[in-house]
């Protein structure tokens, strides 16, 4: 009896070390957000039951989901838009404005936008992107 729980013990401790070191690489690796997933994996009991490929999965999941937001992040701030956070749900309608709801509608779904990017080159398809950007700048402006 007691040599098995001398033995658990060290496989314990060797797992430990296995998994300090993974998260030390990752880290190293600057995957934070893998290695925050790993660690919280590793801290619950619960994830033992899930298969490899699942823990992996939402370890990899976790970090294209922080690179996913971060880059859109970028791409707001780059953008410089006077409200980031505008939506069409918020653009005033009244009728002193004359707005076009069909219109915007329309413009909205960006659905001109790919149906044009067929057989673009790529410097037209930046132009129109940047027309695109230019149409939602107005969108925002129109909505304060």
């Amino acid at each position: 009896m007691r040599i098995s729980a001398i033995l658990r013990s060290l496989l314990e401790g060797v797992g430990a070390m296995m998994i300090n070191q993974t998260i030390k690489q990752l880290t190293d690796m600057r995957l934070h957000s893998m290695e925050a997933e790993f660690r919280r994996q590793s801290e619950l009991p619960a994830m033992t039951g899930l298969s490899f490929e699942e823990r992996f999965g939402l370890v990899v999941e976790a970090e294209w989901r922080n690179r996913n937001n971060a880059k859109i992040a970028r791409r707001m701030k780059a953008a410089k838009l006077r409200c980031p956070a505008a939506c069409l749900e918020d653009v005033d309608f009244d009728e002193v404005r004359k707005l076009d709801k069909a219109l915007i509608a329309r413009l909205s779904d960006m659905a001109w936008l790919s149906e044009s990017r067929k057989g673009l080159h790529k410097k037209q398809f930046f132009a129109i992107e940047a027309e695109a950007q230019r149409l939602k700048d107005i969108l925002t402006f129109i909505s304060g």
